[in-house]
């Protein structure tokens, strides 16, 4: 089902999800997007994180239909998924795991989310809801309007000056979202 069986672990609400981590950029600490006008609900707007403008989509609005509160643990999860970078606001990026591909049960839902979701991975005593990214992505800017703003960005037509100063991220941010997650863990 997956083609890596390595998942970077997260945190909506109570439920728990995964991601390949092969499409993971980087595991940031919340910063206040720049907001973009006449987007979904779940579009936050678009931040500068290491020289890149990326779009920013909170997975708790998306996803559990809730309007979720940041909090020291919300975190933003860079991926990157056949060119196409997009910033994922969650409760907590938990860990990263090694899920046996026999653990995985399909799941046959009708609805909205259903598209993206991969199966159900058990894990010792976790039940972790596996997405597909390039499904996610396409749901998330049916329209390709996000990226459009991010190539927008990156030609210098889109100024984004005006965008309040944000906050250095943690050292270990530059590290792998493996090695990050344990600091925080420790």
């Amino acid at each position: 089902m997956m083609e890596n069986s390595k998942i970077v672990a997260f945190r909506l609400g109570t439920e728990e999800y995964g991601v390949p981590i092969h499409q993971v950029v980087s595991i940031e600490r919340m910063q206040t997007p720049t907001k973009i006008p006449k987007v979904p609900k779940h579009v936050r707007g678009v931040l500068d994180i290491r020289q890149q403008v990326i779009p920013i989509a909170d997975l708790r609005t998306y996803l559990m239909e809730t309007e979720g509160s940041d909090g020291d643990e919300t975190r933003i999860i860079v991926i990157d998924v056949e060119g196409r970078s997009m910033g994922l606001v969650v409760d907590e990026a938990k860990d990263v795991l090694d899920i046996d591909p026999d653990h995985i049960q399909a799941v046959d839902l009708n609805g909205a989310a259903s598209e993206s979701m991969l199966g159900i991975a058990r894990h010792e005593d976790r039940l972790i809801i596996l997405l597909s990214l390039a499904k996610l992505l396409n749901e998330l800017d049916p329209a390709g309007i996000l990226q459009e703003i991010q190539q927008a960005a990156e030609a210098g037509e889109l100024n984004l000056e005006d965008e309040e100063p944000q906050e250095e991220t943690s050292p270990t941010s530059e590290e792998e979202p493996q090695a990050h997650i344990e600091a925080e863990q420790h």
